[in-house]
């Protein structure tokens, strides 16, 4: 019985060993962050939310959304990412990623990643409108809605 044990926990050892090994490492999580300009990206999603907010709240004064962006910090939210990374990806797989983006390629995409993503939703958007048209045109039809 006691060999058993032993087996087991030398087995449990090796296997959390095995893991912890394969784990990305927070500091190739933040690497990666700071190569792909994800803080920047979280900065810009940060300043577009308050610009909505301002804008449909204009009795609240430019101070107070000045003191209220100043509490707001960006790098809490990145630390809150690295075990989610973590758990996504181990410590070569992020190791490969930083090669790809520090490569010119890497960094085209980088770049270009923005706008495309920005472009591929306005044609989701649009294809979202056009579909829900199609949709309520045979429901309407068959005459499962009214007008």
């Amino acid at each position: 019985m006691k060999k058993t044990i032993v087996v087991l926990l030398i087995f449990i050892g090796c296997t959390f060993a095995a893991s912890a090994q394969s784990m990305a490492k927070a500091e190739s999580v933040k690497e990666l962050a700071a190569l792909t300009g994800m803080r920047q990206l979280m900065v810009q999603m940060m300043d577009q939310l308050f610009a909505q907010f301002k804008a449909q709240m204009p009795d609240v004064g430019d101070t107070a959304w000045a003191e209220m962006r100043k509490e707001i910090v960006v790098d809490e939210l990145l630390e809150m990412m690295v075990p989610v990374y973590q758990k996504n990806f181990s410590e070569e797989e992020m190791r490969e990623m930083i090669g790809f983006y520090k490569t010119p390629l890497g960094q085209k995409m980088i770049q270009r990643l923005p706008s495309v993503m920005r472009e591929a939703g306005e044609m989701g958007n649009v294809w979202g409108q056009n579909t829900a048209k199609r949709m309520l045109k045979r429901l309407k039809e068959k005459g499962l809605i009214k007008e």
